[in-house]
């Protein structure tokens, strides 16, 4: 630790100024500092008060980790899972960031009295201004990615900073108000995605069989996409041969719009087969680390004949363009990765990118 030195920043004093460096996907951990597990893949600055004079510069709001380090079971869960997921590193880039250990002696004693944070505690994130006042109320006791994310757009906007395109579809993904679930069958179910997966306040889609059907399952928010509506568009473009409904209530509404082509069920549809194949067929986007929705969203613009671009982050964008490069190489060279978009998995499935592409240094 330094010294205590005269300062302009609220809290008058200077934690040492140690960058923990995480590397950007794709990138060898090599190449940077090694980061303690705690903190996840997010490069933190051990030094708020320089986290504020660089926030009034740069006008992004500060995200701020109060963590011990080394710590708990729950402390490496959450550097391992949610600050390691690779939507939270990239949105990461938008905030100033900046850690104070809670489990040290000296000067980050200081800032935590100052934010009545407690000593030996588990991960706690607050959003701050360049003057060090909340944005939004202080982020604890939820360790999910989801929770995170949410924090993390909501201090966007309470700052007037403009949420990209890519992190306001994993929002909407991740904080879905009325979360429902509908069922289409029609002549090919790889169309019936692509269609349907664009459609706004569509969360995901899964694809299979039931009752010898090809079927398309769709999970949506109904106050973004109204069940009727979202029949209407399914029988306009043709992928409502027959709509399998959950609820007496979708039975009534479909019925009215379909017909008799409706069935009650509850029976879950065999996911088996090849999902988002429009994507599958793209190796530079089908082997990113994609998001359920971002999957769904880049398949159908695919299938469109149009860039992906818009759904990704930039460094998605640059990674999709290290994947292109290593298949140009060695077409085989990423075949045995097995991609998922389930959130606790990615960081993982992540890292295994990372390492595969080093191994191609590319």
């Amino acid at each position: 630790m330094t010294s205590k030195q005269s300062c302009h920043c609220p809290i008058a004093l200077v934690v040492a100024s140690t960058f923990v460096l995480g590397p950007t996907f794709g990138e060898s951990a090599s190449s940077s500092t090694a980061t303690p597990a705690e903190l996840g893949r997010i490069p933190w600055v051990r030094n708020l008060p320089q986290a504020l004079v660089e926030s009034k510069e740069s006008g992004k709001p500060v995200m701020l980790l109060f963590d011990e380090v080394p710590g708990c079971g729950t402390c490496k869960q959450f550097g391992a899972g949610p600050l390691s997921h690779p939507i939270v590193v990239d949105a990461a880039a938008l905030f100033e960031t900046a850690v104070v250990y809670n489990n040290v002696p000296g000067d980050e004693e200081t800032i935590l009295k100052k934010y009545k944070e407690p000593t030996w505690n588990n991960p706690v994130v607050r959003f701050v201004d360049g003057t060090g006042k909340d944005l939004i109320p202080r982020h604890a006791d939820d360790y999910s990615t989801d929770g995170l994310l949410r924090a993390m757009v909501a201090a966007l906007r309470a700052s007037n900073q403009s949420v990209p395109k890519y992190l306001e579809l994993v929002e909407s993904e991740c904080n879905p108000k009325q979360k429902e679930t509908a069922t289409f069958a029609m002549h090919c179910y790889w169309e019936g995605e692509q269609k349907l997966g664009k459609l706004d306040g569509v969360v995901a889609t899964r694809i299979g069989m039931l009752d010898k059907l090809e079927v398309v399952e769709v999970d949506f928010d109904s106050s973004v996409l109204e069940y009727k509506t979202l029949v209407e568009q399914a029988k306009k473009q043709d992928c409502a041969h027959r709509v399998f409904a959950r609820t007496d209530e979708q039975i009534s509404i479909a019925r009215k719009i379909v017909g008799d082509e409706v069935t009650r069920s509850d029976t879950s549809v065999d996911t088996s087969t090849q999902q988002q194949y429009h994507l599958s067929k793209r190796p530079e986007y089908h082997y990113l680390p994609l998001t359920q929705l971002q999957a769904t969203r880049v398949n159908a613009a695919i299938a469109d004949g149009q860039t992906p671009e818009a759904y990704l982050s930039p460094n998605q964008i640059a990674l999709s363009k290290r994947i292109a490069a290593i298949q140009l190489k060695n077409p085989e060279s990423l075949k045995t990765l097995k991609p998922t978009r389930n959130a606790e998995a990615l960081p993982t499935y992540a890292r295994e990118l990372e390492a595969t592409l080093n191994e191609g240094r590319v």
